[in-house]
Parts: structure tokens; C-alpha cells; sequence
């Protein structure tokens, strides 16, 4: 089995995968947590989510990067 990956700018998907991956968003590099909103504003028209869906293995993963738009 291969490893797969999605790229995506939706906000609900986004939300999704952090949250079930145990994750909040950050206040980027500022000390306190912010609001989905918020996070997801700041990165609207240069960011996207790249998630590992699982490992060649099959397991699970929780690889993630922000790539450029």
C-alpha cells in the first residue's frame, strides 16, 4: 500500500482534520490560542492543508505541512 495525500483550502476540512488529529489553531507565534476564524483568515489566500491521509503501511498518520498557494 502506497501512501496518499490531500491538499485543501476548505475551512471546514481543515477544522476537521485538526481537530481529529487532537489539534487547536495556534496563535502564530503569538502566546495564546486564537479562534478558528481568525486562524483560518490569516492564512486564507496563502496557505493550504497538505495531510498524509495514512502511511504506506496502512496506519494512520498525523504528517501534515502548510504549502504555499
Amino acid at each position: 500500500m502506497s501512501s496518499q495525500s490531500r491538499t485543501t483550502t476548505d475551512h471546514d476540512r481543515i477544522r476537521r482534520w485538526v481537530e481529529d488529529h487532537d489539534g487547536v489553531p495556534s496563535g502564530g507565534g503569538e502566546p495564546h490560542q486564537i479562534g478558528w476564524d481568525d486562524r483560518l483568515e490569516k492564512f486564507e489566500n496563502q496557505f493550504a492543508l497538505r495531510s498524509q491521509e495514512h502511511k504506506a503501511d496502512g496506519s494512520e498518520s498525523t504528517s501534515f505541512k502548510l504549502v504555499s498557494r
